[in-house]
């Protein structure tokens, strides 16, 4: 595009810090970052936000902050672009810091917005702040949002009050595989592991394919409640899903196995493991 002499403009821009953002290319977006301040573009306030975003998403947090301080103009995706920035880098407080500046200027968020910085007060178990929270998405509609929804359950399930996650869910009008495997994950730590398999058949009523995430829940719940044969009936058919075991859904087996008493079985999947075990 450049070699024909075509200009990009600030619809181009976007598109292509975004590609990077999703490769994780921040080299490639630094370069673009440096063409659009030759171009004039890099105070547009979309090509801003998405370098803002791109920056984040790669995790040079430094590089993103000093773009969103300079930005002249600000919208909602340079704003979300910099809280998940911080959440992602565990930097809770400053993310939280950004969240509460967001508000008292009155500023646009989105449902994105919200599930990073619900996320942050799950990893925090800052359950009144969470609660608060969750009365704002509430008031906004938020709620109905399966991302927002999704980061509801997690931060319920850790603070402790499962009540709270089954609620939000059962409240989920749209229910995406983040949703369910949130779900499944709260009722696997709780030892509901009635509820993993109820909700699991309910997932494949609805039609939702599980992932990888979705299988490690079901055998953690395995190895909590001990369900041996269903656990190895389980993890033999994640193949069926084309479904590659990795390192968490082995340790997860030999967990089962070992609690179980089963030790050279569980010695035995230890040895077929396909990747190497680390000394701990």
């Amino acid at each position: 595009m450049l070699e024909y002499g075509i200009r990009p403009d600030d619809h181009i821009f976007p598109s292509a810090t975004k590609s990077c953002a999703i490769l994780s290319r921040w080299d490639v977006g630094q370069s673009l970052h440096s063409l659009s301040m030759k171009m004039g573009l890099n105070w547009d306030v979309f090509v801003g936000s998405s370098i803002v975003d791109m920056y984040a998403k790669c995790g040079v947090i430094y590089d993103a902050r000093k773009m969103f301080d300079e930005m002249p103009e600000k919208n909602v995706v340079s704003w979300s672009g910099m809280i998940y920035g911080y959440t992602q880098m565990g930097e809770d407080e400053e993310a939280l810091k950004l969240f509460k500046q967001a508000l008292m200027e009155d500023l646009e968020v989105n449902d994105f917005t919200f599930s990073s910085v619900v996320r942050v007060c799950g990893n925090s178990t800052l359950l009144e702040l969470g609660k608060q929270i969750h009365g704002l998405c509430y008031k906004t509609s938020f709620d109905s949002s399966s991302f927002v929804g999704s980061s509801l359950i997690s931060l319920y399930s850790k603070c402790g009050v499962i009540e709270g996650a089954y609620m939000v869910f059962d409240e989920l009008q749209v229910r995406n595989l983040g949703a369910w495997n949130s779900m499944l994950i709260a009722c696997a730590q709780h030892g509901h592991v009635h509820n993993v398999f109820k909700y699991l058949k309910q997932m494949e009523f609805v039609r939702i394919r599980p992932n990888f995430i979705t299988f490690l829940c079901v055998l953690l719940g395995c190895s909590h409640a001990g369900m041996v044969e269903k656990g190895q009936f389980y993890f033999k058919i994640m193949k069926d899903y084309g479904i590659e075991p990795g390192s968490q859904h082995y340790a997860c087996l030999v967990d089962l196995l070992a609690r179980a008493g089963k030790l050279e079985e569980a010695l035995s999947v230890i040895k077929e493991m396909p990747m190497q075990t680390t000394e701990s």
